[in-house]
């Protein structure tokens, strides 16, 4: 009603409410959410979705956006991506095998039909792979499958911005890609030693010393920690920063931002480029 009046007498109606009946009545584009922050700092957020509005209200974490990846790395270079505004809508859901994720979507998407999700494949994941799997995990048979979209972390970057694989066009894990692209972008190296407080030639050699071979790509920050004597999580995060420096995930952020706002493309599988 309110906004029929709204609408016809072309005024503007302040409310506040706690209903979430009241809020999902309203378009989106007429919900503004307002927070103060732990510094004091009073945000607004235009267009937000009604789970969003009564997370705020009730102080509970329901999430507007699962994101489905396979482990903590993973994990690390999605959260340093996106923004702090971004991070306290979605729920990031570390799953393990990349042959399971989209099993794992399909469970989620049961339980929360009405919640987007976002699956996140290591670089090294072939579209054949995906396709497979997509076909045995029989996820397009899930009830939210129209909000089910992926995402592929890209296999490094050259000092071109190209992405980086082996000599049969392969492509790379992401611990492998970072040490790759660190090696291929003197910037970066810098900037990332930097990061480390150490030597940025220190840091090259035990880049160059650590390995990272298929099967064993794991230890990497393992390695890195114990040649520059710091500890794994404060590696792993200027490593990710620094590899974040030289490649380009803008794609990814603005797919998460569309998804948000509501926007959906579906699932795309790459069978014509098999």
């Amino acid at each position: 009603m309110l906004v029929k009046i709204a609408d016809k007498k072309d005024i503007q109606i302040i409310t506040t409410s706690h209903s979430e009946w009241f809020i999902d009545a309203l378009p989106r584009v007429a919900r503004i959410s307002i927070a103060r922050t732990t510094s004091g700092v009073v945000q607004s957020f235009n267009g937000v979705t009604t789970r969003t509005a009564v997370a705020g209200i009730s102080g509970t974490n329901l999430p507007e956006l699962y994101i489905v990846c396979e482990d903590d790395v993973a994990e690390k270079i999605i959260n340093t991506r996106l923004s702090t505004p971004v991070r306290r809508r979605i729920k990031i859901l570390s799953l393990g095998a990349k042959q399971h994720l989209q099993s794992s979507a399909k469970t989620l998407s049961e339980a929360h039909p009405l919640v987007p999700i976002l699956i996140v494949w290591d670089s090294d994941m072939t579209d054949k792979e995906i396709l497979d799997s997509h076909r045995s995990s029989q996820i397009s048979e899930s009830p939210g499958y129209n909000l089910i979209e992926w995402f592929r972390f890209p296999s490094g970057a050259s000092e071109d911005g190209s992405e980086i694989t082996d000599i049969t066009g392969k492509r790379f894990p992401p611990e492998i890609a970072m040490k790759a692209t660190l090696l291929a972008n003197e910037d970066t190296l810098k900037e990332t030693a930097d990061l480390l407080r150490v030597d940025v030639e220190e840091f090259r050699n035990a880049l160059n010393s650590a390995i990272v071979a298929p099967g064993s790509h794991h230890s990497l920050f393992y390695e890195l920690s114990q040649a520059i004597a710091l500890d794994q999580g404060s590696t792993l995060d200027a490593v990710v920063r620094g590899y974040l420096l030289a490649v380009d995930m803008d794609g990814f952020a603005g797919q998460v931002e569309r998804m948000l706002n509501g926007e959906f493309k579906g699932f795309p599988l790459q069978e014509q480029r098999l």
